[in-house]
């Protein structure tokens, strides 16, 4: 298994200051990141390493912001990942008070055809105070859905404890 770990804040190099923590030009620096994926970091990796093609041998993870980017990207490019690692993810994959979201409750989804195939899998922290109840919302509506997948809450918060434990319980089930 090859791991690639990016730096996931794609901004402009124009940028000189960085936007303010909470607001909506610093989120989309992370939204961004599934066109740098797509257009650059894939072709690359492609191009560069022996990697095996095609969504069966693709995984897309990340904790907290990365957890919501993974949902982002998985979701967004289901044709290429075949499985979704959120580790206690970030508010803004459904609508809240700062953003419109990257999805609505409608379309956080899978297609038919890889319901079966695809693996998404969410933790929470049992102790969260940083991304709060988000993680159970998107568990509640990929149910509403119809979407299986893992969702599970474990003893932490937002923390490297939760973290090792989401990515220990996910590499065990991917590629297989």
């Amino acid at each position: 298994m090859i791991v690639v770990i990016p730096n996931i804040k794609a901004r402009h190099d124009s940028v000189k200051v960085a936007p303010e923590f909470y607001s909506v030009q610093h989120f989309k620096e992370y939204d961004n990141f599934l066109n740098d994926l797509k257009n650059d970091l894939l072709p690359y990796i492609e191009k560069n390493y022996p990697v095996l093609s095609g969504r069966d041998n693709r995984a897309v993870a990340g904790l907290s912001m990365g957890g919501r980017s993974a949902l982002h990207i998985g979701i967004e490019m289901i044709d290429e990942f075949a499985y979704i690692g959120a580790f206690t993810p970030a508010v803004g994959v459904l609508p809240y008070d700062v953003e419109k979201g990257l999805f609505i409750q409608e379309t956080l989804t899978v297609p038919l055809k890889y319901k079966k195939s695809t693996l998404i899998m969410i933790v929470k922290g049992s102790n969260d105070d940083v991304v709060k109840e988000w993680p159970e919302v998107y568990n509640n509506t990929l149910n509403k859905n119809g979407v299986e997948h893992i969702y599970y809450i474990t003893p932490g918060g937002h923390d490297f404890d939760v973290w090792k434990n989401s990515l220990y319980n996910f590499v065990r089930r991917i590629f297989q």
